[in-house]
């Protein structure tokens, strides 16, 4: 099926790593991950690498950063189309939504962000 992509072999393998992390670690409002210099430069420098953070925890982490391939695309789209949903946030009326934080770098997030605005 992903032959036609093109490095197919790499897709794949990559694909099968991604699913092995979700099965071992599926994201969950409990335990948020480090991703360095994400959302900003310096970003998450006080996490530990490896070191899971829980509710209580305010250091910056996310849900997905612990899977392999999350990059800042990746975390941007989490955030805006899925991160109030696992957080048991959507439509809450004491909290901001987490779309209006993102500063996405992506053109295409970028315009969505402004349209949703």
């Amino acid at each position: 099926m992903i032959q036609p992509l093109g490095l197919h072999n790499i897709r794949a393998l990559r694909l099968i790593a991604l699913a092995n992390a979700w099965l071992i670690a599926p994201p969950t409002k409990e335990r948020r991950y480090r991703k360095l210099h994400y959302p900003v430069k310096g970003s998450s420098k006080d996490v530990k690498p490896g070191e899971v953070l829980g509710l209580e925890d305010e250091r910056e982490g996310w849900e997905i950063a612990h899977l392999p391939g999350v990059g800042a695309y990746a975390l941007d789209s989490y955030r805006i189309f899925y991160r109030d949903k696992l957080r048991d946030l959507e439509g809450s009326k004491d909290a901001e939504p987490e779309w209006r934080r993102v500063r996405a770098d992506d053109k295409d997030l970028k315009a969505y962000l402004e349209w949703k605005t």
